[in-house]
């Protein structure tokens, strides 16, 4: 009998193929050892994971609904929260204007010198706007503003010390001295101590006016 020789690429693809049958005949072998119940309950536990996955996605939309429903409700309550105390803050901005109004018409205060009072009563941000509005007028050649009811005071937390320094910046030097020459301590007396006072620079004697 003749041997048939077979040139060497084609020896090393029949060496390749006969390796991959004995892989897949090994591994038939394997599968057909392995019992159909626990072939089965792979294909069960594989069934599972694919439903609890599926559950999850589905649950997805409802978690971030009920996430937005109880940011709504969140936001609802800090806007309660606010309007509260802006409207507790108009209240106190009221009380003042009113008890502001009352005691300069007992010192006999003219409106002018009420709009410049009033930057005392003011800190932070209203204080610069305050004074941006004011610097706007003098830019335009306007000049102050002369009705009170115009005026828009803005009250912010402070500390006795705080409105007495602010009450003792708006008064005239001479006011300042005489309240220091007194030694007034808290904003009530300062103001009692203002209203007593007696401004002689605009009184005329004799046809003369006192400077």
């Amino acid at each position: 009998m003749k041997i048939m020789a077979y040139p060497k690429s084609v020896r090393d693809r029949l060496v390749a193929l006969e390796a991959r049958v004995q892989r897949t005949e090994a591994l038939l072998g394997q599968l057909l050892e392995t019992p159909m119940i626990a072939i089965f309950q792979k294909f069960q536990d594989l069934d599972e994971r694919v439903k609890k996955l599926g559950k999850s996605v589905n649950e997805i939309p409802s978690f971030i609904e009920g996430r937005m429903v109880s940011l709504a409700e969140d936001l609802g309550i800090l806007t309660d929260a606010v309007d509260m105390k802006l409207e507790a803050v108009n209240v106190e901005i009221s009380v003042l204007k009113r008890a502001t109004e009352k005691r300069c018409q007992v010192a006999r205060v003219s409106d002018s010198k009420k709009v410049s009072m009033a930057s005392m009563f003011l800190v932070g941000d209203a204080k610069l706007r305050w004074r941006s509005h004011v610097s706007d007028d003098v830019a335009a050649n306007r000049g102050k503003i002369e009705t009170w009811k115009f005026v828009d005071v803005d009250i912010r937390d402070m500390s006795e010390e705080d409105k007495l320094f602010n009450f003792m910046a708006g008064m005239q030097g001479w006011d300042q001295t005489e309240l220091r020459r007194q030694g007034v301590k808290d904003l009530p007396l300062a103001l009692a101590t203002a209203d007593s006072l007696v401004d002689f620079s605009g009184i005329e004697v004799r046809g003369s006016k006192i400077k």
